[in-house]
């Protein structure tokens, strides 16, 4: 058995409010992938710097997932574009809208149990 983990980092646009992102992440982005088959938890950090880099980050998200599996089915597959899936276009959007796209990276593990 394991987990997988889905981590992205990421600073804002200086434009963006803080609260704003914040508010967005908690009553829509987490409840939106929450419902998603296979999520078992997703959590926002403020103020990440990880061991693997050396730049600081405004925030990361930490996706959980029961399978490497469920997290592809979820997002919709292997995609040359990256292209999220129709379902989670709208919230990916509005996440891409506070976020500095240069900043942005995802680092994916999986954890055996």
């Amino acid at each position: 058995m394991s987990q997988f983990y889905s981590v992205r980092v990421y600073n804002l646009k200086p434009e963006t409010s803080r609260v704003e992102f914040e508010n967005f992440v908690a009553q829509v982005w987490i409840p939106t992938v929450m419902k998603k088959k296979g999520c078992k938890g997703l959590m926002l950090l403020k103020g990440y710097v990880g061991e693997w880099t050396t730049q600081k980050f405004d925030y990361a998200t930490i996706e959980i997932w029961e399978s490497v599996r469920a997290h592809r089915e979820a997002w919709g597959g292997p995609r040359k574009e990256g292209a999220p899936p129709p379902d989670l276009r709208p919230f990916m959007d509005r996440l891409q809208s506070y976020v500095e796209p240069e900043s942005l990276r995802t680092l994916e593990f999986e954890r055996q149990l």
